[in-house]
């Protein structure tokens, strides 16, 4: 199965958005994580799946060839394989994504909405003593009310950006 229909547009293009069907949940957090649109839903019929995405301009991901043979889908991306890495890479290439430390943590990762700056003193009380001492930026999501700030598990996630970039050749970076 191949991917259909993707577009790869010059430098006016507009950044694509993705939905992300149940079985690929830890891929569409990665795409959160690297400041990509990407909805997820743990239970969404196929039918719902395909018309968010027709209405809202999306592309699929999917690991479900089923999916795929109604003629409903308009733009996807097929992943079938298991590996988190081969996953960015398919999408990378599919979609041309580079990347960009500037979006990098600027979507929640539970709700996909964009995070706000907030600066310290709005913390107080909101996060552990010892986190509000450590660190001084921080995001909110103004969608589920999480806030977030760069600690230890971001260097594992900043890993698996970097070993994402050039595994194909093609000098781009997702």
């Amino acid at each position: 199965m191949t991917t259909k229909k993707i577009e790869k547009k010059g430098k006016t293009a507009v950044e694509p958005r993705f939905i992300a069907d149940c079985m690929l949940g830890t891929l569409a957090k990665r795409l959160r994580l690297m400041g990509y649109d990407t909805l997820f839903f743990n239970r969404i019929e196929d039918e719902e799946l395909v018309q968010t995405a027709i209405r809202e301009d999306r592309i699929i991901l999917t690991r479900d060839s089923g999916l795929l043979q109604r003629k409903a889908v308009q733009k996807n991306i097929f992943i079938d394989s298991d590996g988190l890495e081969t996953q960015l890479n398919l999408v990378r290439r599919e979609c041309g994504l580079k990347s960009d430390e500037n979006k990098f943590m600027s979507r929640c990762l539970i709700c996909n909405t964009r995070l706000i700056s907030l600066n310290k003193r709005e913390v107080i009380g909101r996060v552990p003593p010892f986190i509000f001492l450590r660190h001084s930026k921080f995001n909110f999501c103004g969608g589920c009310n999480k806030i977030y700030w760069k600690g230890s598990h971001i260097k594992d996630a900043l890993k698996i950006k970097d070993e994402t970039q050039d595994k194909t050749g093609d000098g781009k970076n997702i």
